[in-house]
């Protein structure tokens, strides 16, 4: 589905994007991973192969962080909320050394469900590299009183005349383009304070 160019970075839309999900529901916790590359909706709710083979996908309650290679993760930041008021919320980085990406086999990745992380918060997958690639994504997992909500975004380049930023969004799945355009919109105008 292709929508009307958005005429920013893809940076600027990955921020925009996730300042308008935590004004909309203000996540106790907000958990941000940089993948090394684009990558596919397959991802959603993806969570392993069994027999090294055989892919298994997990919904609802069942649902896991999704297995990525901790090779592929370049950046990952835990952040919580410490002060939120109606114009401005703060979140503080979280020292840890706990990663959510580990090293491990793909078939013991289906028994770390996403709500033992936590029961309020965001996690934000988004793709690196999209200057080389002309394509970005981000992935959204968001838990608020006991629901869990997800959904995959994914934006191509198109550079015309010399621009070199004409991202229109591509595929979308679990969201509506209302929505996207929606959280883009708060997120413009509501900034997050990271401390």
């Amino acid at each position: 589905m292709k929508i009307e160019t958005l005429n920013i970075e893809f940076g600027d839309i990955r921020f925009q994007f996730i300042s308008g999900l935590v004004k909309i529901f203000e996540p106790k916790e907000l958990y941000v991973i940089r993948v090394d590359n684009w990558f596919d909706s397959k991802w959603l709710n993806f969570s392993g192969k069994v027999l090294g083979l055989l892919g298994v996908w997990k919904y609802y309650d069942e649902t896991t962080i999704p297995p990525f290679n901790p090779n592929r993760i370049t950046g990952e930041g835990v952040l919580d909320r410490i002060q939120t008021d109606e114009n401005l919320i703060t979140y503080r980085l979280r020292q840890y050394d706990n990663f959510i990406h580990i090293s491990q086999p793909s078939e013991r990745n289906q028994n770390r469900k996403i709500k033992q992380f936590s029961n309020d918060a965001i996690f934000g997958w988004y793709s690196d590299n999209t200057t080389a690639n002309n394509f970005g994504c981000i992935m959204i997992y968001i838990l608020k009183d006991g629901e869990l909500n997800k959904f995959y975004v994914s934006f191509e380049n198109k550079p015309e005349n010399c621009n070199t930023e004409n991202w229109n969004i591509n595929k979308i799945v679990g969201i509506n383009s209302n929505e996207i355009h929606r959280y883009l919109e708060i997120g413009t105008t509501f900034p997050i304070n990271a401390t």
